[in-house]
């Protein structure tokens, strides 16, 4: 049962397609003998079809969003954690002493820094422009991937 529930959520678009046509099939059957105006009421049904298609797509995009947010958040409280913490150790290891090396713990501190401004600013907009920017390595990987598990 539970194989079942997992492949109909994976393709609910298809499964409430399918249930839509049935509905107005049936409708029309059902309507046809008794009535001379049989497209009128096969159309008022796909209308009546089409809205409830309509919520319902809406309603498990919508909190598909919301499940995505919250999993976006979770993770980048979970990477920004282990991200400063490890830019703290990193600046532990830092010489006081700037005279020698202060133009490379200057390089270093400003990338620390950059590199918090990044994790803090994670977000679902943030991914969908990195994955547009790399798009075109993506891809490549991915093929490179694939034709090495082959």
């Amino acid at each position: 049962m539970k194989k079942f529930v997992k492949h109909f959520l994976r393709n609910i678009e298809l499964w409430l397609s399918g249930a839509g046509l049935l509905v107005v099939w049936v409708a029309y059957m059902i309507v046809s003998p008794a009535s001379g105006d049989v497209w009128k009421i096969a159309a008022i049904t796909a209308l009546v079809v089409s809205v409830l298609h309509g919520i319902i797509f809406w309603v498990v995009r919508s909190r598909q969003r919301r499940v995505r947010a919250q999993a976006i958040h979770e993770i980048r409280e979970m990477l920004g954690d282990v991200v400063k913490n490890q830019l703290a150790v990193i600046g532990m290891w830092l010489p006081e002493d700037k005279k020698e090396y202060g133009m490379h713990i200057e390089g270093i501190q400003e990338s620390m820094g950059r590199i918090e401004e990044l994790v803090d600013s994670m977000s679902e907009e943030a991914l969908a422009s990195w994955k547009d920017q790399y798009a075109e390595a993506i891809e490549s990987t991915g093929a490179m991937e694939y034709r090495q598990a082959a």
